[in-house]
This record gives C-alpha cells, sequence and structure tokens, in this order.
C-alpha cells in the first residue's frame, strides 16, 4: 500500500539530496546496512547510486525478507539476514560505511538499543540515514486504527525531536 504514496518514495529523493549535500564526493561505501529493509526499496533505490557496494538486508521479520529478497531479485551483490535480538545477531559480525534505517525506529520498542547496535556496526568513517515520521503522525495512526483501516505498519511509538537529540548524544 504505502508504495503508492508519494510520501513513501519521498523519503529517498529527500535523504539522498541531504546526504549529497554532506557527504564527500569521492565516498563510495563498500557495504551498506539495510536495517529493517521491509520491502528491500531503500536497498533498490541506492543500489541505483551504488550499483557496486554490498548489500546487508536485514530485518526482525522472515515474511518481510522474503518478499525483499523476491523484489531485489535483480541486484546480485547482497545478502539476506533475520535479526533476532539487537544485542546478539549476524549483523554485529559486521562493519558499514553506511546504514540505511528508513522509518524503522519508531517501530523497535527498545529503540536505545538499536542505536546502540548501529553505532558498534558503523565504520569509523561511516554514515547512517536515519529517517522517522514526524511526531504529528500520530494522531493520523490513532484515527486509522479507530476506522478499522490497517496499513500494515504495525505498531509506533513516535520520538519527539528532543528525544532523538538526546538519544544521539549519548552515542
Amino acid at each position: 500500500i504505502n508504495d503508492k504514496f508519494y510520501t513513501y518514495m519521498e523519503r529517498f529523493t529527500v535523504s539522498k539530496n541531504l546526504f549529497f549535500e554532506v557527504v564527500k564526493a569521492d565516498f563510495y561505501p563498500k557495504h551498506i546496512l539495510d536495517i529493517q529493509t521491509r520491502s528491500g526499496n531503500g536497498t533498490i533505490f541506492w543500489n541505483k547510486i551504488y550499483p557496486n557496494s554490498f548489500y546487508t538486508c536485514a530485518d526482525f521479520s522472515s515474511g518481510l525478507l522474503k518478499k525483499a529478497e523476491t523484489k531485489t531479485s535483480d541486484i546480485k551483490n547482497k545478502k539476506f539476514v533475520l535479526i533476532d535480538k539487537l544485542n546478539d545477531n549476524e549483523v554485529l559480525k559486521e562493519n558499514f560505511q553506511l546504514i540505511l534505517c528508513y522509518e524503522t525506529i519508531e517501530h523497535v520498542y527498545e529503540y536505545s538499543e538499536l542505536l546502540n547496535m548501529l553505532s558498534k556496526v558503523l565504520d569509523k568513517n561511516g554514515l547512517v540515514i536515519l529517517t522517522t515520521p514526524n511526531i504529528s503522525w500520530e494522531i493520523i495512526h490513532w484515527l486509522t486504527a479507530i476506522v478499522g483501516y490497517n496499513h500494515s505498519e504495525g505498531p509506533h511509538r513516535f520520538l519527539s525531536k528532543s528525544t532523538m537529540e538526546k538519544e544521539f548524544k549519548k552515542k
């Protein structure tokens, strides 16, 4: 459902534009982590920019990993990892120059643990793209639950800008 909405795809184009305002022209990540890859759209989007990078598509759901595997079948340089626990998984054995974390943190109850995990696997000179919905979207999700519209997003806990800033200062 979300693929059809402009705002869904906008997260990729807006983050790319902001990314290239900050990143050096010679930056080319060897290994990219797409955390909570869902359908693999982040990997598909960034593979057009970095086609020679290796992608690790990680998710908490085996069903979503299967969807991502099907959708990314044209991309050869990738692997899929199921995350059982944030502090004990295959991803922690890797090192990434770029981490994609699109609209994920609001779904993870232990969001501090997720950020800790990401900081452990991020290369010294690596970068993270982390997007999260504006906290004002909380009312939209509340209303969709009342009217019974299932948009397949699962539970949310929206984090304020100040909460996010405090978490990043800890890292």
